[in-house]
């Protein structure tokens, strides 16, 4: 894989990822918080509790999928930090 990669493009990528990790991150806090503000309001409320409940539950999975987004940001670094090695390697040549 790393014949086929530019170091550049992998910095490309690294960047978009942590900029979608950071943007799907903090909308999902602003999605908790007005899910708990609304249970908060809405007392004992059984639908508010079933309500918020169901958007835990979602918020859950999308920050499932922001993780797998930190994983694969993960393995890109790898990806470059060999492509450097091969490439200091090369040059020692």
């Amino acid at each position: 894989m790393a014949e086929s990669l530019r170091p550049q493009n992998l910095s490309a990528m690294m960047e978009a990822l942590a900029a979608f990790k950071q943007q799907v991150s903090a909308a999902t806090m602003e999605l908790t918080d007005a899910g708990r503000d609304c249970a908060d309001n809405l007392g004992d409320d059984p639908a508010g509790a079933k309500a918020n409940a169901s958007l835990s539950q979602k918020v859950g999975k999308i920050n499932e999928q922001v993780g797998e987004a930190a994983r694969i940001a993960i393995l890109l670094q790898e990806e470059l930090e060999d492509i450097m090695t091969r490439s200091r390697a090369a040059d020692d040549f």
